[in-house]
């Protein structure tokens, strides 16, 4: 990496040029690729720790005081930061939670897992669909029935939903969170109810 080259960027990106901005993140891709490609996430995948990266390398670009250190050397500590951050949120909450969170898909294989007939495995199935659709048709607001549509109906990345409706990727992953925890909470409240 340019040190010299890198600071004349990060000085016209703060000026507010976008192709400044362009050639940092192109800067910093292979570094960026690299460290996201060494780490374990629990809940990210590759293209989730990246964007993570990219959005510190971002915040990073707008608060960086020019002349008081190297931006390259500013700019990769504070990536590792993030990222063990996270890695230190996803421990803590793997502990705390333990066993008893579960996706939509863990739950749909527990019941596939069961030693039942294909006709109960049906049912099974079919009740848990109708529950998953009322969750959405009743539970969710219009915003958060597009993301759900986007994501799993039109299986679309979560990068392109945060371009489609303009907002980041770290707000887009918010609301995805957000909507699963929903439905997830609904969904558990249901098989609670059927046990009564």
């Amino acid at each position: 990496m340019k040190y010299e080259y890198v600071e004349n960027l990060v000085s016209e990106a703060k000026s507010g040029s976008s192709i400044a901005k362009e050639n940092l993140i192109s800067e910093f891709t292979p570094f960026i690729k690299f460290v996201a490609n060494k780490i374990f996430i629990s809940g990210y995948d590759y293209s989730d720790k990246v964007n993570e990266c990219f959005a510190t390398l971002l915040t990073c670009i707008s608060k960086y005081n020019l002349g008081t250190n190297r931006f390259a050397a500013y700019a990769m500590n504070s990536i590792q930061k993030n990222l063990n951050s996270l890695i230190r949120k996803s421990v803590h909450a793997t502990e705390y939670n333990g066993m008893s969170i579960l996706s939509l898909d863990d739950d749909l294989e527990n019941y596939i897992a069961l030693d039942m007939d294909p006709l109960d495995e049906t049912l099974c199935l079919t009740a848990e669909y109708e529950d998953l659709t009322s969750a959405i048709n009743t539970k969710l607001t219009d915003e958060e029935k597009i993301l759900i549509s986007f994501l799993y109906f039109k299986e679309n990345t979560l990068v392109n939903y945060a371009y489609y409706r303009n907002v980041s990727y770290m707000t887009a992953s918010k609301r995805k969170k957000k909507v699963l925890g929903k439905l997830r909470n609904y969904m558990n409240s249901e098989v609670m109810n059927y046990g009564n």
